[in-house]
Formats: C-alpha cells, sequence, structure tokens
C-alpha cells in the first residue's frame, strides 16, 4: 500500500511540476544567464588585457548584440566598427541576433570597461569618459512577454 502511495504521489508531482513551469519562463531564464556571462566575458577580457577597452553592444534598430575591443584613445564609433568585433567564445557570427536566440526584444545599451573593470556608457581616454551611476546599467530581456533584468553595478562592472 506504501509503495502505490508513493507512486501516485510521483505521478501527481511529475504532473503538477510540470504544468507550473512553461518552456518561456526556461528560455528567458536560459538566456538572461548567457548574456549576464557575456557581460562577465567583456568584463574580464578588459582586466587581462589592459592594452585596450573591452564592451559589449546591443543596438536595438538592429536587434543584435556584439563584444568590441578598441585601442585607447578610443575613437567615436569605435565600437561600430567591422575590425574591432570581435567573435564571443562558442558562438560563430561576430554580431548575434535577439530573434535567433528566441528574445523578443532587451534594452539597448553600450558598455565599455576599463583595464580595472570599471563599467562606462561612453569612453574615450582615461580622462574623458561617462562612468555609470547609481543604479547602474539595467538591462532588461522579454521572452514571451515574460522580463528579466540584468544589473551592472557602477564602479566594479559585476552584473547581478
Amino acid at each position: 500500500e506504501i509503495t502505490a502511495v508513493l507512486v501516485l504521489m510521483a505521478i501527481i508531482s511529475a504532473y503538477v511540476i510540470g504544468r507550473s513551469v512553461n518552456t518561456e519562463q526556461i528560455d528567458l531564464a536560459a538566456q538572461t544567464d548567457r548574456i549576464r556571462n557575456q557581460i562577465r566575458y567583456a568584463h574580464s577580457m578588459a582586466m587581462k588585457r589592459s592594452d585596450r577597452i573591452w564592451g559589449i553592444k546591443c543596438d536595438t534598430n538592429t536587434d543584435q548584440y556584439w563584444l568590441f575591443s578598441v585601442p585607447i584613445p578610443v575613437a567615436a564609433n569605435a565600437e561600430n566598427q567591422e575590425n574591432n568585433q570581435i567573435t564571443f567564445p562558442g558562438e560563430i557570427n561576430k554580431k548575434i541576433s535577439l530573434a535567433d536566440l528566441g528574445i523578443d526584444n532587451m534594452t539597448g545599451f553600450t558598455l565599455f570597461f576599463d583595464r580595472i573593470g570599471r563599467p562606462y556608457t561612453g569612453y574615450t581616454d582615461e580622462d574623458t569618459n561617462s562612468p555609470l551611476v547609481d543604479p547602474g546599467q539595467i538591462i532588461t530581456i522579454n521572452v514571451g512577454g515574460q522580463t528579466r533584468d540584468i544589473t551592472v553595478i557602477p564602479e566594479t562592472g559585476l552584473t547581478q
């Protein structure tokens, strides 16, 4: 009798759990983690390669985002030049399409990271730049009508 009750409880639990989690929630969590890790990659590369400024940009006009590395001093719109764009590890193309990831839309942003990992929205040289201010850069990702936020913290560049 105990075995029968346990089997019935397992079947009912599997059914309830299967009905409570939908694929949009799983897709949203996966894509949010992916983009968060890619921002962390740009942040870590900036600290490893102090001769260049690293960053990531999302363009809402094209619904694409990309990793870039630019020499110091940073020329205007250097992050948009193809020769400064870098392919993320594990990716095929330099520019990643939001639609290919199943993302409906994402906040447009440009993040630069200096040699000690500080984040900026604009960067020219060590004296001329636009540092992030509180509460930081908030990036909203939308998949299937559900949203999640990624926050890049000022001063440290850490992501939450």
